[in-house]
């Protein structure tokens, strides 16, 4: 017979609560691919362009945000010419051009400085369709954003698809909480 357990009336078996593992937190990643195109040789006009893409992403580390992108880059036909830590910083390409990856979270520097780059409309419209799939980690993002006083700070915080999405997400949090605390269980009982 297993041996059990009891904590405040509820039964537990020591062998399955001994292999549950503690849920890792999530972060809130920017990944930011930069898309190289070598000079052409027969157009001396033609000096090479440099293109950017955005993704929001919701992971316990980059090596987890960064692996969706690399796995499209793999299939396109891109292969790593330098895979940097926790593929941070690396480098793919398919003889011609040349992307590289980077990812930053909301702790860095880099991650402000990117949103505050005049040219992030498509940033900022990514970070109001990821808000509201991330309830919790849009809170911390809003409060990082208030927290701060550059641009990229200032974009999170003007930014209404991440506010909204902030005040949904308070505001069915605490009709739960009210839902949970039941009416009945607050009166006083007569004998």
């Amino acid at each position: 017979m297993s041996q059990q357990m009891t904590i405040d009336g509820v039964w537990f078996h020591p062998e399955v609560t001994a292999q549950r593992r503690p849920s890792q937190r999530k972060r809130c990643y920017l990944i930011q691919q930069q898309h190289q195109e070598p000079p052409d040789r027969h157009d001396p006009y033609w000096d090479g362009r440099i293109t950017s893409e955005f993704y929001v992403a919701t992971a316990a580390s980059k090596r987890q945000a960064v692996a969706a992108t690399l796995d499209l880059l793999d299939d396109e036909g891109f292969r790593a010419a330098y895979a940097g830590r926790d593929g941070h910083l690396s480098e793919w390409t398919d003889g011609w051009s040349t992307v590289t990856v980077m990812a930053f979270s909301i702790e860095e520097d880099e991650f402000w400085k990117l949103l505050g780059w005049s040219g992030s409309t498509v940033l900022r419209q990514a970070l109001a369709t990821w808000a509201p799939k991330n309830g919790r980690l849009a809170v911390q993002l809003l409060k990082a954003a208030r927290a701060g006083g550059s641009l990229g700070h200032l974009a999170v915080v003007g930014n209404q698809g991440v506010v909204g999405a902030v005040e949904r997400y308070q505001l069915e949090r605490s009709v739960r909480r009210r839902q949970e605390v039941s009416p009945g269980s607050c009166g006083v009982k007569r004998l």
